[in-house]
Order: C-alpha cells, then structure tokens, then sequence
C-alpha cells in the first residue's frame, strides 16, 4: 500500500473496531450494522491482500535475482576463456559477446547462442581447461533463470490483482464509513461522548505528513551602518593681538620732528 492507502486503512481498522465495540448499538438487522459488515469484510480483505502483495514481492525478486548472478557467473566465464582462445585463434570470441542491454530477455537470448555455439566448439574450451561439464552446467543455469523469471511472471500478476482488490476493498470501506458517519451521528445525537470516539476513529490521520524541508538560501538581512556623528567642531575664539606700537602721542612727537 502507498502511505495514503496505509492511513485510510487504519482510520477503516479504527471505525470497524468501534463497531465491534458498540455493536449493541448496531444490531446486525439495522442498517447501521449491515454497513459495519460491510466495513469489516473490507478490512479483512485488506489485510489479506495486503499480506499476500507483501510476501509474493519478496519472494519473487530473491529467486530471480539468485538465478540471473549464476547465470552471469556461467556467461562470464565463457566470455573470458574465449577471449584468452581468441588469442590464437582470431575472430573465436565474436559469437561469445555479453550483451550491452542488461535485461532479463537480453541474458536468456545470449545465453541461448553460447549454448548452440559452446556445444560446437566444445573441445576447443576444454583444450584449454575449461571443465568438461561447463555446457551442462550452462544449461542448468539457462534452465533455472528461465524458470524463475516465468515464475516472476506470475507473481507480478499476482501483484497486479492485489492490487486491484485493495483498491476495490478500500474504495467499500470508505463509501460504507461515508454512510456510518450519518447513522451514527444521528444514533448518537444524545451521547456526545462516544459521538466524539467516533469521530476520532473515522478521521483519517494526516498529521505525520512529512514536511518538505526548504532547501533555498535565507536572503541576507541588511545591514544598517551605524550613524555615526562627528563632533561638533568648535572654532577657537579668534582674539586681536594686543598693539605694541608706541603711544599716540609719542607717535606724533616724532612726526613732527621729522617734519621740522
């Protein structure tokens, strides 16, 4: 299940539970208790398909992926002895290429070649050590990558139909907790506090959504100079020099003894 379909599980756990524990209040033969087993049929069936998706995924991806590396190992080392044969023999390792697409049909259809091709030249291979079984060895693991990758097959379209039938199973659920909520409401318009147990349970839980951390630079806060003041400059008092010159009337006594 992805995360949403998780919490709309659990909000279908929460009401199915609250039924079971008020089924008093619900009897089977009211139309309150024919939706609660509607709900419960879907959370059943939810959790079985939820534990069958869980362990085909698995278990499919480990055996496949077991059979390709030994198939991988048997094709590698072909690879490399014909390119060591290719040395005295030129153009020997052209039909023994590993493929450039890394697929799963890729590898089945290469590994096909070096058999029809390793059978032919077979003595060839084991003139140079190589061990007189590594054909059957080959189709061993040719054999069992092909197995497990039909097996796969199945499992994905195991995969695919549980997850058609979860969505189907929640899309009930949901449409039958839409409908409880104005049964019981209305059952309930007298007892507000198991009204609110209710309202807790069938509310889908968002909260642990997580949040997307911002990843941008805070712009700079400016930033402000200080003001700063001169001082006041204050010009000195500007005072005349006092006059040292000689007295008025030593001043004129000297002119006019020029003058005579």
């Amino acid at each position: 299940m992805s995360t949403n379909e998780m919490r709309k599980f659990e909000m279908l756990v929460r009401s199915n539970t609250f039924g079971e524990t008020h089924s008093s209040l619900f009897p089977p033969t009211t139309l309150g208790g024919e939706k609660f087993q509607v709900l419960a049929a879907a959370v059943a069936q939810l959790r079985e398909q939820s534990i069958a998706k869980q362990t085909t995924a698995k278990g499919g991806r480990k055996v496949r992926r077991v059979a390709r590396e030994a198939l991988l190992a048997q094709l590698d080392a072909i690879h490399r002895a014909a390119r060591g044969i290719g040395v005295s023999n030129p153009g020997f390792e052209d039909v023994f290429q590993m493929p450039r697409t890394r697929t799963d049909a890729a590898y089945a259809t290469v590994a096909h070649a070096f058999l029809r091709e390793a059978e032919r030249v077979k003595e060839v291979f084991t003139r140079y050590e190589m061990p007189d079984d590594f054909v059957v060895q080959l189709t061993t693991a040719v054999e069992s990558f092909e197995t497990a990758c039909r097996e796969q097959e199945v499992r994905l379209g195991t995969l695919r139909a549980a997850r058609s039938s979860i969505a189907q199973a929640l899309d009930a659920g949901l449409a039958a907790v839409l409908e409880l909520d104005t049964i019981v409401s209305n059952r309930l318009s007298r007892d507000p506090v198991t009204l609110s147990v209710w309202e807790q349970a069938r509310r889908v839980d968002y909260s642990r959504r997580t949040r997307r951390v911002s990843t941008d630079v805070p712009a700079a806060a400016p930033v402000t100079a200080p003001v700063v003041t001169a001082p006041a400059l204050t010009a000195p008092a500007l005072t005349a020099p006092p006059l040292t010159g000689p007295e008025p009337s030593a001043l004129s006594a000297t002119v006019l003894e020029k003058a005579s």
